[in-house]
């Protein structure tokens, strides 16, 4: 049996966020980058999702872009958000 800490054991995602891919099947956001494994939060926006989470617990909050539009499906790119949104 692994180790628990505050509820995390090391290489799995127990906090998350699912979607369902154009294949129809489930996937976890988490796994899109892995600066937001830790408390990912998905939230569909236009044309595109924001993605939240942290690398670690207790680590700085990151913002990520995922474009859904056609030619940049699954393109992710990081959003500048002000400091007080990050945790830091």
């Amino acid at each position: 049996m692994e180790e628990r800490r505050r509820g995390v054991v090391e290489g799995a995602v127990f906090e998350g966020c699912v979607g369902v891919g154009k294949d129809g099947k489930l996937f976890t956001w988490a796994d899109v980058d892995p600066s937001v494994r830790v408390g990912t939060c998905a939230v569909g926006f236009g044309d595109g999702t924001i993605l939240t989470g942290s690398a670690q617990p207790g680590g700085a909050q990151r913002f990520l872009w995922v474009g859904a539009k056609e030619g940049e499906n699954g393109k992710v790119e990081v959003m500048d958000v002000p400091i007080e949104f990050s945790g830091d």
